[in-house]
C-alpha cells in the first residue's frame, strides 16, 4: 500500500527573503563618484558604475563589484533628490551586500566608522594609510547606520519613526527584488 503525502507550499508574501543581504546606510552627501572612489581604495574594493535602477519613477544611481573571494557581491546606490523616502536622505548611499559573510562585513564597515580607533603604527604603511582614509571619511561627517529589514518594529517608537521604518523595508525589498530580477 502507498502511502499518500501531501506537501503545501507556504508563500508568505508579507516578509521578503533578506538571506545573505546586508545593508549599511551611509549618512553622506559626497557626490557618489568622489564617495565610491573613496571607499574603494579605504576597501580595496573595485566598485564600477552599472546602470541606474529605476525605482520610484526615478534613476537611482548604483556601482557595483563582485569580490570572487570571499563570493560578495556590493551594490552601492545613491538615493537621488527626486525619490520621496523620508527614512533615506537625498543624496545618502546605501551599501548592500550579498553573500554569505554579508552581515560580518557589513558590521566591520560598520564598526570601523562608529568606533574611536588611535593612530595607526606610522611603520606599518597599509595601515596608516587606511587610517587616514577613513579619518578623511569622517571629517566628511559620514556617518553609518546598519539597516535590518526584518526586525520588528518596536511599540515605544513614534508612529513617524514607525512610519519611516516600513517604508524603508518597502524600498529595501524593491531594491532587493530589483537586484534579484535584473541578475546583478
Amino acid at each position: 500500500m502507498k502511502k499518500k503525502t501531501t506537501l503545501t507550499l507556504d508563500l508568505d508574501d508579507s516578509m521578503p527573503d533578506f538571506d545573505d543581504y546586508a545593508f549599511l546606510l551611509f549618512g553622506s552627501t559626497t557626490p557618489s563618484y568622489v564617495f565610491v572612489d573613496d571607499l574603494n581604495r579605504l576597501y580595496g574594493l573595485q566598485l564600477n558604475r552599472a546602470a541606474d535602477m529605476e525605482l520610484q519613477q526615478s534613476l537611482w544611481p548604483m556601482f557595483t563589484y563582485r569580490d570572487t573571494l570571499t563570493r560578495l557581491n556590493y551594490y552601492l546606490i545613491e538615493r537621488p533628490a527626486a525619490s520621496t523616502s523620508a527614512a533615506w536622505p537625498a543624496g545618502h548611499k546605501m551599501l548592500v551586500l550579498r553573500g554569505e559573510v554579508a552581515e560580518e562585513t557589513a558590521d566591520a564597515i560598520h564598526n570601523e566608522f562608529s568606533t574611536a580607533r588611535p593612530p595607526a603604527d606610522p611603520t606599518d604603511l597599509l595601515a596608516a594609510e587606511h587610517y587616514a582614509q577613513l579619518e578623511n571619511f569622517l571629517a566628511a561627517f559620514t556617518i553609518t547606520r546598519r539597516i535590518d529589514p526584518t526586525a520588528e518594529a518596536t511599540a515605544d517608537i513614534s508612529r513617524k519613526a514607525q512610519k519611516e521604518q516600513a517604508d524603508l523595508t518597502s524600498l529595501l525589498t524593491d531594491i532587493v527584488d530589483y537586484i534579484d530580477m535584473n541578475r546583478i
